[in-house]
């Protein structure tokens, strides 16, 4: 555990974001989520939805006059561009869950450990 300092005051404890990926990897290691036969199907599964974004992005690209490419292009705020993106991030996770998944937690633990260091600051308290 350490502490951040800034400016001469100390923020509170930021180890939230190691102890998470710790927690992830042992969640990952006991469910047997990244071998066997659970972790090819998940990684088939994976694959396929990486191959129907990508396709779905090189339709919008080189065939923007179909109704599919236009569908993206033209999506409710660009709704359906997102739901292809955020169909990507759920391939590639689904493929290598221990890699990606244990970067995305660390991300959500240091934007946790920064909300509880202001809180912490505002509220006069440690954790």
């Amino acid at each position: 555990m350490h502490t951040m300092v800034l400016r001469g005051a100390v923020l509170a404890n930021t180890d939230i974001s190691s102890q998470m990926k710790t927690g992830f990897d042992q969640f990952i290691e006991k469910s047997g989520i990244d071998q066997g036969s659970i972790g090819t199907l998940l990684k088939v599964i994976g694959g396929a939805v990486l191959l129907i974004c990508v396709g779905l992005l090189v339709l919008r690209k080189w065939a923007p006059n179909t109704q599919i490419g236009q569908s993206i292009q033209q999506g409710v705020g660009g709704a359906a561009l997102v739901a292809v993106i955020a169909g990507l991030v759920v391939g590639v996770l689904l493929i290598a869950p221990k890699t990606v998944g244990g970067f995305l937690v660390q991300v959500g633990g240091k934007f946790a450990g920064f909300v509880l260091d202001i809180l912490a600051k505002i509220f006069n308290f440690s954790y």
